[in-house]
């Protein structure tokens, strides 16, 4: 099965393309390198207790995530993106996504959207999204590992445009991201959420 996803260097293109004539009145759209160096990526680990997966750090290592947003999907909001894994997942947070028990020692969130926190799995690098007003153990697998779902967000936003036959897009993300059928993350990422 072919992946209908753009390669790393084709977003990283596109992207540049759309908003490099944007800066410095626009920032945060485009992908940057270099990201973390791997001592931050080892502070991350020491104070979140707990080991990143080689597929996530390869990538935050390459890309700077500290003030990212990709078609939707936010990153890093502070411009540095091992402060922002630490804010969201540190035991001082004064609203932690995981609720009032102890944070879930295999889960941290890495990025979010309107409608969506997006997790990590520390054991085997897949990534999970379940719905801002919902629980975290709702949360279902939007992609097989971080590089797949980046991919696929950069190619949800500069390929959506074009797209007539939405659903069919929808289907070949999902399927190309390794996403489970039960999450709507990628429909409504394309297709937008339905009003009630």
């Amino acid at each position: 099965m072919k992946s209908c996803l753009l390669t790393l260097d084709e977003i990283e293109t596109g992207l540049e393309k759309e908003f490099a004539k944007l800066e410095p009145e626009i920032s945060g759209y485009r992908l940057r390198k270099p990201g973390l160096s791997m001592s931050q990526l080892q502070d991350v680990e020491t104070a979140l207790e707990t080991n990143l997966p080689d597929s996530f750090k390869r990538m935050v290592r390459a890309y700077d995530f500290g003030d990212l947003t990709v078609g939707g999907v936010f990153f890093g909001q502070t411009g540095n993106y091992g402060k922002f894994l630490f804010d969201q997942n540190g035991k001082r947070h004064e609203y932690p996504w995981w609720g009032a028990a102890v944070r879930p020692r295999q889960y941290l969130m890495i990025a979010g959207s309107d409608g969506y926190v997006i997790l990590l799995h520390s054991d085997d690098g897949k990534i999970s999204a379940y719905l801002r007003a919902g629980r975290w153990s709702e949360n279902a697998v939007i992609s097989a590992d971080f590089e797949s779902f980046l991919r696929a967000c950069g190619t949800v936003y500069l390929k959506r445009p074009q797209t007539k036959d939405r659903a069919e897009f929808v289907e070949s993300i999902m399927r190309s991201a390794g996403g489970a059928t039960e999450s709507k993350f990628w429909t409504e990422l394309i297709v937008g959420r339905p009003r009630a």
